[in-house]
């Protein structure tokens, strides 16, 4: 919220899932922004279909078009959308900064069948993400993002 009321400029992506399994399909429940993140007038939203907000859409043209700057990236399920968007990013040459504290992890069943908790999930995924972590020394997870100069960032995305 503080971002908006700065004035920040805000690309939001929506999974649109296009098969018959996908829980993001249009026009089904968990397709919709929540209100607290939804567009709001002025703001950009674009929709991707596959997991990295990269592919498939203009977004890497719409970022060079607005100076390449650094970005913020933050949203629903870190070790899916999140961690895609980084990577790909990152692998495109943009500056990311991936605030810990500032993504959704839910818990994960390996193919041994093991149940692992969303929080070691969550302390997984932002230890191996390339490109800067916010919130904390060696990735660990901390609700202060104080450690993150947040003005010095140009760009935020929110992965939906």
């Amino acid at each position: 919220m503080a971002w908006r009321a700065r004035g920040g400029p805000i690309i939001h992506v929506k999974h649109d899932g296009t098969g018959p399994e996908p829980p993001f399909r249009p026009g089904e429940e968990g397709n919709d922004f929540l209100p607290l993140t939804a567009p709001l007038p002025g703001e950009t939203a674009i929709a991707k279909k596959v997991r990295s907000a990269f592919i498939g859409t203009d977004l890497a043209q719409r970022l060079e078009a607005m100076g390449r700057a650094k970005l913020v990236i933050c949203g629903v399920l870190l070790a899916n959308s999140v961690e895609a968007t980084v990577r790909v990013g990152a692998n495109f040459g943009f500056s990311i900064r991936l605030p810990a504290s500032a993504s959704w992890s839910c818990d994960k069943r390996d193919l041994t069948g093991r149940l692992w908790p969303a929080e070691d999930v969550h302390q997984l995924t932002v230890g191996a993400a390339p490109g800067r972590i916010c919130g904390g020394d060696n990735g660990r997870r901390n609700s202060q993002l104080a450690s993150c100069n947040f003005s010095r960032l140009l760009r935020m995305i929110s992965i939906g």
